[in-house]
């Protein structure tokens, strides 16, 4: 899987089942990285490291980016309603998808800034990835991703909430 897969699988989900609850927020350029961010971790720590490793991640100011998907969605001035490339033209994955969905339920309250700070809290692996001196971008690093957020307590900052990884969850 490609960046341009999984963000469209993810504006189509979001757009097609989510969109409408009450509580749920316009999705936003920024929302969409930080969720597409969410489910990255997610297919890495369930050990799907094969499906996102065509994917790369940038540490910006406010945390993880893709810049080539962020700059072609930035067409959009302020709520993304459709994928540039439509989902149905990559093939399903029920792994995936189950993630996806998994995110989406446990982010729909959340703003745009609640999961900035999440993903750019200037905690240990933030520094560590992100020189804030130079103001530099670095790629992020999937093996300190891995490591950083296998710790419950890590992982549980990412939904600013105590949550459970789907690695906890029965099949």
């Amino acid at each position: 899987m490609d960046s341009q897969e999984l963000f469209s699988k993810v504006i189509d989900k979001y757009n097609k089942e989510y969109k409408y609850h009450h509580e749920w927020k316009p999705l936003t350029n920024i929302r969409l990285q930080k969720l597409c961010f969410l489910v990255y971790v997610e297919e890495l720590l369930c050990g799907n490291k094969d499906n996102v490793k065509k994917i790369n991640f940038y540490t910006w100011t406010y945390g993880p980016v893709e810049p080539e998907i962020y700059s072609q969605y930035s067409i959009f001035k302020k709520v993304i309603n459709l994928p540039l490339i439509p989902a149905y033209k990559f093939k399903y994955n029920e792994k995936l998808d189950a993630t996806i969905n998994s995110i989406l339920q446990r982010t729909g309250d959340l703003t745009d800034q609640m999961l900035i700070d999440a993903q750019a809290d200037k905690n240990a692996l933030w520094n560590e990835m992100y020189n804030l001196s130079k103001n530099t971008t670095n790629l992020v690093q999937v093996d300190k991703v891995l490591q950083y957020y296998k710790d419950p307590k890590n992982y549980d900052t990412l939904f600013c909430t105590n949550t459970t990884s789907m690695l906890s969850q029965p099949e």
